[in-house]
């Protein structure tokens, strides 16, 4: 946008210029011609950014529609997936879970922010209960 207006603003100057006598009517026919280049190719650039805007916020709105679709079918297709399977997930996603020693749970891995969980109770029948956990040796 900066550039038409500058484009316009020289227009000006340089007719302003000829007018005066300070410039020749084939200089200022060479500069309008340069500057009208100037400005199309301005307007062509603007016109490009404003489709890729509209593209972008077209794309959010896909992700944000796919993430909510999804968001409830996810982990009920992990939890019936087979453990190798699961893991591949999880490696792609680079996925990490760290527990502390409060038994609170900070996640993270590819996606936008760290999570922290604060004290983790499980809900899945999968998961053994502490006071069920083999003791190790």
């Amino acid at each position: 946008m900066e550039k038409i207006i500058e484009a316009d603003q020289m227009r000006s100057g340089y007719q302003d210029l000829a007018a005066k006598g300070l410039m020749t009517y084939e200089e200022l026919g060479e500069k309008l011609r340069q500057l009208d280049e100037a400005r199309k190719t301005a307007e062509r650039k603007l016109i490009e950014l404003k489709e890729r805007q509209k593209r972008i916020r077209i794309l959010k709105k896909d992700k944000a529609e796919l993430i909510k679709s999804f968001k409830n079918s996810v982990p009920e297709v992990l939890d019936n997936l087979p453990p190798e399977e699961r893991y591949r997930i999880y490696k792609m996603l680079r996925l990490k879970v760290v527990v502390g020693a409060d038994e609170s749970i900070e996640i993270s891995g590819a996606f936008r922010d760290h999570l922290s969980i604060g004290h983790f109770v499980p809900t899945s029948q999968s998961w053994p209960s502490p006071a069920k956990t083999p003791s190790r040796p």
